[in-house]
């Protein structure tokens, strides 16, 4: 029933410092087989551009690379799936910051979001990383680069999902 039919992988820079993690594609990233393309996505880089930030310097991607059937929340055996793609997308680009954007991408990566702590409270405030999502080696970062927080694990910080804004 209506499930994707492609693989999203990624868009924007591999040399990006932030990454951005959504929970999964829709209609339009299935077509295109780009993330965050469709409304809520121009949605996004209008943020991003509001803030200060290209776009076409960040890496997007999600937590489930592909579409779930009729748009629903992706489960969490889908989220287990693809949480392994996700982790080495992470140790890969060694992001200084990672954007957690909706409640499936905050609770998937972050520590300390169970249900009692809503992406309502959570949003705005650095998160502390789940213990697999990623502590760098300080040696991989060049001299003068941007390194993260607490010894060279990425910060995280959640945003409403633009599509909950656009309702």
């Amino acid at each position: 029933p209506n499930a994707g039919r492609r693989i999203v992988v990624y868009r924007g820079s591999t040399n990006a410092k932030l990454m951005i993690v959504g929970e999964a594609p829709g209609a339009n990233e299935d077509q295109l087989g780009k993330p965050f393309v469709g409304r809520s996505g121009q949605l996004l880089d209008q943020i991003l551009s509001a803030a200060s930030i290209n776009p076409e310097d960040t890496y997007v991607t999600n937590v489930v690379k592909r579409r779930p059937p009729d748009n629903r929340d992706p489960t969490p055996d889908e989220i287990k799936f693809w949480r392994p793609l996700l982790l080495d997308q992470i140790r890969a680009l060694k992001p200084a910051i990672i954007l957690l954007v909706g409640r499936i991408a905050m609770s998937t990566l972050a520590l300390d979001t169970d249900t009692e702590k809503r992406i309502t409270y959570l949003r705005g405030r650095w998160l502390k990383p789940r213990e697999d999502v990623a502590t760098y080696d300080e040696d991989a970062f060049e001299p003068g680069a941007v390194t993260p927080p607490d010894s060279c694990s990425p910060a995280l910080m959640a945003i409403f999902h633009p599509a909950y804004l656009l309702r």
